[in-house]
């Protein structure tokens, strides 16, 4: 599961760059294209933070790490906050450190009580930067839609899936409006 979804956000990755180097909006609607460098260079920051510092936790708790959640954990950080450049760095620093503390801190019977990416983004959110699915795009839905599909094929998680969509759906609909559908 792990090597799948890092693969994927890889490509989803991918994707955001190639788009921006073409100059379409890898990002929200209505955005102009992201530096492509800009993006790269963030990434390669927060894999570099979050392998840094899962290896020293991991070593300071004796403990085994996992190759891939650190990675995992970067990429999502990485599409989830951004681009934000050299001035928003200390924030993907604090982002990085906490979602990499919390795989370790906030556990219960060796599984995390939160996914340390969110985690990540709540600390920097609570700080007042904002942080959003910067990726979600038309140009980017499609490969979004596919990737999910499969991941929750992989993982067998299919009936539940469905139940939160549907759950969604029907909510949104009482709500009374479909927000976030143009961007189609």
């Amino acid at each position: 599961m792990y090597r799948q979804m890092l693969i994927w956000l890889l490509l989803l990755l991918a994707g955001a760059v190639l788009l921006s180097a073409a100059g379409l909006p890898a990002g929200q609607a209505g955005k102009s294209a992201f530096d492509p460098w800009q993006i790269l260079g963030q990434t390669v920051f927060l894999v570099t933070l979050c392998w840094g510092a899962n290896t020293v936790v991991a070593h300071i708790v004796k403990t085994k790490t996992n190759f891939e959640s650190p990675l995992i954990t970067a990429l999502i950080l990485s599409l989830i906050i951004g681009p934000v450049g050299l001035a928003g760095w200390l924030a993907l620093t604090v982002a990085s450190l906490a979602a990499i503390l919390s795989k370790y801190l906030l556990v219960f019977n060796h599984s995390h009580l939160f996914n340390p990416a969110a985690f990540g983004a709540l600390a920097i959110g609570l700080w007042g930067m904002p942080v959003s699915w910067w990726v979600g795009s038309v140009w980017l839905f499609p490969m979004v839609l596919a990737g999910g599909l499969w991941l929750v094929w992989r993982i067998r998680r299919v009936q539940l899936a469905t139940i939160f969509l549907a759950v969604f759906l029907l909510l949104l609909s009482l709500d009374g409006g479909w927000p976030g559908w143009d961007i189609f």
